[in-house]
């Protein structure tokens, strides 16, 4: 990150936006192409060349999501600011960083491309209509053909066996006792108990904490790159993987929101560092002590 000297325009207002998802989101706040879209206007064409790019200076991460739309289970790209993303951000504001190049999502294609590809006012542009000599004509190709009709096949057989179980259903409906010959008691309810944390996130939970505790008996400030630093060594010492690394500081924020941290910034001035913006400054609480010290115990 320290090698970065200038940005484009475009990359700079999507680190605004990952920014402010960041912010709002409780798990990192990620956000996808549509979005980006949605609030600028770019076409998704500069949209992904910008994304790729803040990829590679690692100002921002990818990751793949899974949800249903028309019944049917997609995956989705979607994207999140990385902490040196937001470090970045912060050296624009104060100039380190240059912006440079204009508005690269405002450039229409020379070649035609999908109407989803322009903004409202281009698609009716004549320079954007298709060229009937470009129409695309269908492929003969024996494969895709077989590999649709086994689809058709697979959701046929999907779908006989949904019918079957909506049967099943609605026939257990039918044999159960209508609602005035159930007698629910109005006392000795129990209350939902909260769901429990499983033994994997535990574990990181302690080492985070651990690194914490062992750093704060040596250092008044201890800043969130450091406990990251040394809840790497602890996991290498036990053999395990850094689970959730790439999103560290969404963690911290998981935690602070549990009460067993708290995170603050500060300005690096403060510090005592010689540089521009501010740092993320962790620091364990009671109840955080608490927790480590009853895990150590039943450890």
């Amino acid at each position: 990150m320290e090698n970065i000297t200038r940005l484009t325009l475009m990359e700079s207002k999507i680190l605004e936006l990952g920014k402010k998802q960041h912010e709002k989101g409780y798990y990192g706040g990620s956000f996808t192409p549509g979005f980006i879209r949605k609030e600028t206007e770019y076409s998704y064409r500069a949209i992904n060349s910008a994304l790729e790019s803040l990829i590679g200076q690692e100002l921002v991460e990818k990751t793949i999501s899974s949800t249903f739309r028309n019944d049917a289970l997609v995956e989705l790209d979607t994207y999140t600011i990385t902490n040196d993303g937001i470090l970045a951000l912060e050296k624009v504001e104060s100039g380190t960083i240059k912006i440079i190049g204009g508005d690269q999502g405002f450039t229409p294609p020379r070649k035609y491309e999908s109407s989803t590809n322009f903004k409202p006012w281009e698609r009716n542009s004549p320079t954007n209509n298709p060229p009937k000599e470009e129409k695309a004509e269908p492929v003969n190709n024996p494969d895709l053909v077989q590999t649709v009709k086994n689809l058709e096949a697979t959701l046929k057989i999907i779908t006989e066996d949904i019918k079957a179980i909506h049967l099943k259903i609605d026939r257990i409906l039918v044999q159960a006792p209508q609602k005035s010959e159930v007698k629910v008691p109005t006392t000795n309810i129990k209350k939902r108990k909260p769901r429990f944390i499983n033994a994997d996130r535990t574990l990181h939970r302690t080492m985070v904490l651990d690194a914490l505790n062992t750093l704060g008996s040596n250092h008044k400030i201890v800043l969130a790159d450091e406990v990251k630093a040394t809840f790497i060594l602890k996991c290498e010492e036990r053999g395990l993987p850094p689970k959730g690394l790439t999103q560290f500081t969404p963690f911290l924020k998981r935690l602070q929101n549990e009460g067993l941290v708290t995170l603050k910034r500060v300005g690096c001035r403060d510090l005592g560092i010689k540089s521009q913006g501010s740092r993320l400054v962790v620091i364990i609480t009671g109840k955080g002590e608490k927790f480590l010290a009853k895990q150590r115990q039943s450890g």
